[in-house]
């Protein structure tokens, strides 16, 4: 494959939740705005019913497919011109997350059938009327804190990733609702379980490894990640959170992350701050 850069993003829009009617106008701007950039894979969360179709001019837009699709919803979009070959590609327990995980296959990195997975883990603990919709033998172990532990609907996610990873690189990133920051505020290593956890699986936290640190990207924690398998972390660079500019969701409630990836000989995406 030749040498190719390219610069990916993800943002959280907050069209999903209370108050979102007021924030759609917002999204759309942001994504004229983005469709203007040198972007090439957007991750979208919470996106407002109808922005795929402002995207598909510019971008092949993934989306759940599927029956009963939740409020929130995520979206992975694909440079049309980026030559990533893009596929439609069905989640393991698509049923159970619906529209809240988005999923294309991408040729990229040299790596044949490499799924980009954007995410939005629900803020809230896994109900048992949803067991029926998880297609797994058995559900993931609750994190093993505080005298009740507790299954969190980010759990899930990640034992869905763990399941995909077994099989092919997976380039995951958006809303996991989970920081490192809260286990200060609210007790407890409940951040930290569910990172080491990932890493186990092994996907790598792609902005610690390379901060060393969690910087916030809404309400003073980061709960916006990317998360890769190692092959796939590996290519990735110059994370960074989007403060300003025309890449900034400023109707959101989310600071929007973004990243290079190179492909073949290292060449990476320049990105604008």
């Amino acid at each position: 494959m030749t040498a190719l850069g390219l610069h990916a993003v993800t943002a959280n829009l907050a069209c999903g939740g209370v108050g979102a009617s007021a924030n759609v106008a917002g999204a759309h701007e942001w994504v004229d705005a983005v469709k203007r950039e040198a972007v090439d894979l957007l991750f979208i969360q919470e996106a407002p019913l109808d922005l795929h179709e402002d995207l598909s001019d510019a971008f092949d837009v993934h989306r759940y497919a599927g029956p009963d699709p939740y409020k929130c919803r995520s979206l992975v979009a694909v440079r049309r011109d980026a030559g990533l070959s893009p596929r439609p590609f069905t989640l393991p327990n698509a049923r159970y997350h619906r529209s809240y995980l988005a999923a294309v296959e991408l040729d990229m990195l040299g790596l044949r059938s490499l799924v980009a997975v954007s995410v939005h883990a629900s803020p809230s603990p896994f109900e048992r009327r949803y067991e029926a919709d998880w297609d797994m033998p058995l559900l993931p172990a609750a994190r093993p804190v505080g005298r009740t532990p507790r299954l969190w609907d980010a759990d899930l996610v990640l034992e869905t990733l763990r399941r995909l990873a077994r099989l092919r690189p997976v380039l995951a990133a958006g809303d996991f609702n989970e920081a490192r920051a809260s286990d200060t505020s609210f007790g407890g290593p409940w951040g930290a379980l569910f990172f080491e956890r990932a890493l186990a699986v092994p996907l790598v936290d792609v902005t610690f490894t390379a901060w060393g640190k969690e910087h916030p990207t809404r309400a003073g924690y980061q709960i916006d990640h990317v998360l890769a398998s190692p092959s796939v972390a590996a290519a990735i660079a110059a994370p960074e959170v989007i403060r300003h500019g025309v890449l900034a969701p400023a109707a959101s409630d989310h600071q929007a992350v973004q990243w290079c990836l190179s492909m073949g000989d290292g060449t990476t995406a320049s990105v604008q701050p």
